[in-house]
């Protein structure tokens, strides 16, 4: 029996696509009503295609800035759901040599996120809070909330449904359906996903801070990046773009299994970044 993941469940990997015309973001496109699919249903086809209990995942990062220089990082991240209000996810740094052995850890008990990072070069770890959880990630565009946040798109808040419309290139039927974070402490007043009417993979996301208009950061995925994993579907290709910084950060999973033991000390604050 599958549980209904409180907080950090593998979310589908995401690649940048060509924004609308006349810029219009792709989350703002016409929608048309939909009729036959209530929210209820979407959400149950997302938990659906999520792991059972475990996932693990080797990506590649590269961190584009506004000048174009480029920084490259490859790592590793783990995700455990052990009971419906412990949900860790842990991640390590496995090159460059000089930040080799960085790594965090979240812990999300379905009413607070406790997050926990260590660096190599001072060998303490140390407790994460306040704004320092909304400061990017190992250099990239992604915050330590981002990481966390992208982990739960079904269970970090309410979501409703806006509509249906088509996305990109191929004109990819999908749900519009906002999600409104139920962690007062977040950034993000609002998160609007467009989610793969298919696969109910989100390919399109728009997080929008607490104040203002346009969307602070963008998240999309190539729907060509999909494929099944243990017949889940997994994106491989992400890119998580900053629109105010105009700097964006593009992730390609190489390697992912689902549901295999992985050792509870990977996910102890007192012992994660020993995992080698």
């Amino acid at each position: 029996m599958r549980f209904k993941y409180s907080s950090v469940a593998i979310w589908a990997a995401i690649l940048l696509l060509p924004n609308a015309a006349m810029g219009e973001t792709e989350a703002e496109a016409t929608l048309a009503p939909v009729t036959e699919t209530d929210v209820a249903q979407i959400e149950s086809c997302m938990y659906g295609n999520l792991p059972l209990a475990t996932s693990e995942q080797s990506v590649r990062m590269r961190s584009i800035d506004r000048a174009g220089s480029e920084q490259a990082i490859s790592a590793r991240l783990w995700w455990r759901h052990k009971k419906p209000d412990d949900t860790r996810i842990m991640g390590r740094i496995d090159s460059p040599v000089d930040i080799e052995g960085a790594a965090y850890l979240a812990i999300n008990d379905s009413k607070e996120l406790f997050i926990y990072s260590f660096i190599p070069a001072i060998k303490k770890v140390h407790r994460i809070s306040g704004n320092s959880s909304k400061g990017k990630l190992w250099g990239t565009d992604f915050s330590y909330e981002d990481i966390s946040y992208l982990q739960t798109i079904v269970t970090s808040g309410k979501l409703s449904l806006n509509g249906q419309t088509v996305y990109g290139d191929k004109q990819v039927p999908v749900w519009s359906v906002t999600m409104h974070p139920s962690d007062p402490n977040s950034s993000y007043r609002e998160v609007i996903n467009l989610i793969d009417q298919k696969t109910c993979v989100p390919l399109h996301s728009d997080l929008y801070e607490q104040q203002g208009d346009t969307p602070s950061k963008t998240l999309t995925m190539d729907p060509d990046s999909l494929t099944q994993v243990n017949g889940l579907w997994v994106g491989r290709r992400v890119t998580m773009v900053d629109n105010r910084n105009n700097t964006r950060t593009e992730v390609e999973i190489t390697r992912i299994r689902h549901d295999e033991k992985i050792s509870a000390r990977t996910f102890s604050p007192n012992n994660f970044h020993k995992v080698r």
